[in-house]
């Protein structure tokens, strides 16, 4: 991916669409907290609110930057292949705007990821829409995509 500075990709994102396989499916709402602790790792904190469970979840990771700046995109996330495929901008500013990121959770059961993350918690379906098309033009996984109920989010700012 050209253009892409790791480093502007840390900070809060909101997950607006997923198929992570081992997400259970009452939970939504979904965040990221992104950092880089040093010149090779890198920690995130995944959190969901579960609505049937009336629980949440706080989920502390872990992971490996790549050593190559052409690749700047192709993490380690507790050992498991997580890269970061697309970025949208801001046209004005030229900020991250959104991240689009596919992981392999498991070889063995052919399990893969697809996280589309976005700067701000409310995103118009039609971009949602055409990130998920775009991933399938491209031979992604993109079965069962899980778009986040936004307007029942605890950060969304109609509440």
């Amino acid at each position: 991916m050209e253009n892409f500075d790791i480093q502007e990709y840390q900070g809060l994102w909101y997950e607006v669409a997923t198929n992570e396989p081992t997400l259970p499916h009452d939970c939504d709402c979904q965040t990221l907290t992104w950092k880089i602790t040093s010149e090779t790792t890198f920690s995130d904190t995944f959190y969901a609110d579960c609505i049937e469970r009336k629980k949440n979840i706080t989920l502390p990771l872990k992971g490996k930057l790549s050593l190559n700046p052409t690749e700047a995109g192709n993490l380690r996330e507790e050992g498991v292949p997580n890269m970061i495929y697309n970025v949208t901008r801001d046209p004005t500013s030229g900020k991250l705007l959104s991240a689009h990121v596919y992981s392999c959770v498991s070889d063995l059961f052919s399990l893969f990821s697809f996280q589309l993350l976005y700067r701000t918690p409310v995103v118009p379906m039609e971009e949602i829409e055409a990130a998920v098309a775009a991933g399938k033009a491209i031979g992604l996984q993109m079965h069962d995509v899980r778009i986040t109920n936004m307007t029942a989010c605890p950060w969304n700012s109609k509440k």
